[in-house]
């Protein structure tokens, strides 16, 4: 229901936080911090440093949130020309 990443890579661009979010139909919060302390804070959780992930993002700013918006026809169209695409490319390789 919720997709929680970092402020970086892909995901500083407002076309791909909100194309991503009407494809797989979720709610993407963009978290202040990067992906690598995401990845660090969810091994604290792995290895008992941390209890909860509530625990580790406690105090943890949002910086965006994308919403899926409820007309999304047009972007499962380019999804699958593009999944078709790619497939076809794969079978070449």
């Amino acid at each position: 229901e919720v997709m929680r990443v970092g402020n970086d890579n892909l995901f500083q661009s407002k076309v791909f936080s909100g194309t991503i979010a009407n494809l797989i139909g979720c709610r993407i919060e963009m978290f202040e911090a990067t992906g690598a302390i995401g990845a660090a804070k969810a091994a604290g959780v792995a290895t008992g440093f941390y209890h909860s992930i509530e625990e580790a993002m406690q105090g943890a700013t949002i910086r965006a949130i994308y919403e899926p918006e409820p007309a999304v026809s047009a972007f499962e169209a380019a999804y699958q020309d593009w999944r078709s695409d790619l497939n076809e490319i794969l079978v070449h390789i």
